[in-house]
């Protein structure tokens, strides 16, 4: 064999396995003659892949991490430039640098603040940033302070949960951004309560001491609120079913007033009405066609009706 088709057989060769990584990146460990073209082909499929190169470069441990963070735990020489481009595309890339710096550390957790769990040296400008980018990172924060708690409520309102100490500004602060998190308040007021439903009506759920008021604003937003209200004055359960028909479903005293409502919301709110009358029944099927599958006693009055429904159809057809 000439030098020439020896050549041109090592490149037919390479072709074949580069065709072979990019389509499985882990038949690199197969590969007998690594070239640094397979490998690249291999991490640029799979970072991980780096496990089974046999001759790293720069050029493939950059490639592989920037793949998959993770890829930086096979890493044998992890440079500046690698450990920052790995830890910028995975939260748990930094488990794995052997040298963390301020730098690299800062730069992992505004990726993703849940990289705090994994910086070895903890700072309050590297903690702050973590908060900011994640809320729920407080939770690795070894030392808190009222800033950081603060950056953390307001960045997600859920974080109130893993607050230490809390204040009444804190908790505000946590409710505004997301009243769900009243179910992690130690300590509730009403103007905390009526804040926390004002932003999301399923608030209601974790309010201990509930006003009519909170109520109306809570079943006002979200009909089915009122499986939460305490207070279910006949207003309150009015406001509901107008918001949202299917209310009635968590209504136990029901008025005809309050049933007639609920279906002209939503006529199959019928399937909800414990005592259907003819009108209630003319009002759901008014509304819905197909609430007449809830009617208990379809009258003639109510077939009448659906007849006058469907000639209407037919000739706006």
């Amino acid at each position: 064999m000439t030098k020439a088709d020896k050549q041109w057989d090592d490149e037919k060769r390479e072709r074949h396995w580069i065709d072979a990584v990019k389509t499985d990146a882990w038949m690199l460990a197969l590969a007998k003659k690594q070239t640094p073209a397979i490998c690249l082909a291999a991490v640029e499929k799979d970072g991980v892949a780096l496990m089974h190169v046999k001759e790293q470069t720069p050029e493939i441990c950059l490639a592989a991490v920037r793949q998959n963070g993770t890829a930086i735990a096979f890493v044998e020489n992890q440079t500046r430039e690698i450990c920052l481009a790995a830890v910028s595309r995975n939260d748990s890339a930094l488990m794995h640098v052997k040298e963390q710096t301020p730098e690299i550390c800062m730069t992992a957790v505004l990726y993703s603040g849940n990289a705090l769990f994994h910086v070895e040296e903890q700072t309050p400008e590297i903690c702050l940033a973590a908060v900011s980018q994640c809320g729920l990172a407080l939770k690795h924060v070894k030392e808190q302070t009222a800033e950081l708690c603060m950056a953390a409520v307001g960045q997600n309102g859920l974080a109130l949960e893993h607050v230490k100490e809390q204040t009444a500004e804190l908790c505000m602060a946590a409710v505004c951004q997301n009243g769900l998190a009243l179910k992690y308040a130690k300590e509730q007021t009403l103007d905390l309560c009526m804040a926390a439903v004002e932003r999301n009506a399923q608030a209601l759920k974790h309010a201990v001491n509930q006003t009519h008021d909170m109520c109306l604003s809570a079943v006002t937003q979200k009909g089915e609120a009122i499986e939460y209200a305490k207070v279910r004055s006949i207003d309150v359960c009015l406001a509901a079913v107008r918001q949202n028909g299917n209310a009635l479903k968590h209504i136990r005293r029901q008025t005809p007033d309050i049933c007639l409502e609920a279906v002209k919301e939503n006529g199959m709110a019928i399937h909800f009405v414990k005592k259907q009358t003819t009108e209630i029944c003319l009002a759901a099927v008014r509304e819905c066609r197909y609430a007449i599958m809830g009617v208990q006693d379809v009258t003639g009055e109510i077939k009448a009706e659906m007849l006058k429904m469907k000639k209407e159809e037919v000739s706006n057809a």
